[in-house]
């Protein structure tokens, strides 16, 4: 069997999948790499909305997720209505990008802790923190629909090499939350009709002894 399962190799230890709108078990697919030989994956998403049942769990490898028709032509990715899912979630001590993908209507978007490198860009985050079952009529989606865990477009905790940037995160919970990371950079983003916190630095402990060290936020709006 190909050390990439279903992916492409495209070197001797890299694999590319292409994912199209159709639903698909990317988790199953993630899981067929040969973690053995490969240290590096990029998956591409195509324009259009794709639907997610379960989320996206990356594996021991340097992984990189990216829409390449934005912003022209969006990659959507939503989460079936009433499920409480984190679409992208990773522990692993590799590097992580995200790049010009569209979330929307889901408990959480990115949920990262431990990434050697992280890198959040140009991407879109709508109605974070809702399970996406439609209110009535005389309710919001603010009112009614929030997720019963707490809810951001990007945490990140225990991280290095941060960078967030360029991204668009509306009609949410919260924004972006930064947990005990080193020398983060939190640039240009717009997070606009959120209820909770748009941008959060934060400490697991209240000692002084974590937090996140020598940060940058600017130009954000």
């Amino acid at each position: 069997p190909s050390v990439c399962g279903v992916g492409t190799q495209t070197s001797a230890t890299a694999c590319e999948f292409q994912i199209g709108v159709t639903p698909t078990d990317l988790n199953s697919q993630l899981a067929s790499v040969d973690t053995q030989v490969i240290d590096s994956v990029v998956v591409k998403f195509s324009a259009g909305s794709l639907s997610i049942t379960d989320p996206i769990v990356i594996g021991d490898y340097d992984a990189t997720f990216e829409c390449p028709t934005a912003p022209a032509s969006p990659c959507t990715i939503q989460v079936e209505a009433g499920s409480e899912l984190t679409a992208f979630s990773s522990t692993a001590n590799k590097e992580r990008v995200f790049s010009g993908l569209t979330l929307q209507n889901m408990c959480n978007g990115i949920s990262v802790t431990g990434a050697t490198r992280l890198t959040v860009s140009s991407c879109t985050f709508e109605n974070i923190g809702w399970d996406g079952v439609e209110p009535t009529a005389s309710q919001t989606w603010l009112d009614v629909n929030r997720c019963s865990q707490i809810s951001d477009a990007i945490d990140v905790s225990t991280s290095a090499n941060v960078g967030i940037l360029a991204n668009t995160i509306r009609d949410s919970l919260a924004g972006i939350r930064v947990q005990d990371s080193s020398e983060p950079v939190i640039d240009a983003n717009t997070v606009t009709n959120c209820a909770g916190t748009a941008i959060e630095l934060d400490a697991s402990s209240g000692d002084g002894t974590t937090g996140c060290t020598s940060s940058t936020v600017s130009d954000n709006t």
